[in-house]
């Protein structure tokens, strides 16, 4: 399992992840994210096209309560974040996550299209 992160784009980061995506990897690339200095300013973009999910439901319980904790900076704070999958499974997957972190203070969005994705992620808008 590995993951690249690119700051390379002015709007967002992007996140592209490889082999098998388990809880305790999420987890700590999630940190990795949240962590970075320019996050609360740039849009995030997760291409998990060359992934394979090895996640469950309550991994991705676990991963929105680690998500709730999470408290941006103010308004302006990037919120968007895109979800790049390749298959029908992993896109159900992604909506059921969207769907259990409705509540928290980013607007997700799932793509089977990178350029989609990354239209959504360059976006200058934080509402939700």
């Amino acid at each position: 399992m590995g993951y690249r992160i690119d700051s390379g784009q002015t709007r967002y980061i992007q996140v592209t992840v490889d082999g098998v995506l388990d809880r305790e990897t999420a987890l700590a690339e999630l940190n990795d994210v949240l962590t970075r200095p320019d996050y609360p300013d740039r849009h995030t973009l997760w291409d998990f096209t060359g992934a394979n999910m090895g996640l469950n439901i309550q991994d991705i319980e676990e991963i929105t309560g680690v998500l709730r904790l999470y408290r941006p900076a103010g308004p302006g704070f990037a919120n968007r974040v895109a979800l790049v999958v390749s298959g029908r499974m992993e896109l159900a997957m992604a909506n059921i996550f969207i769907a259990a972190a409705k509540l928290l203070p980013f607007k997700y969005k799932a793509f089977l299209d990178l350029n989609a994705a990354r239209t959504f992620a360059s976006s200058s808008s934080t509402t939700r």
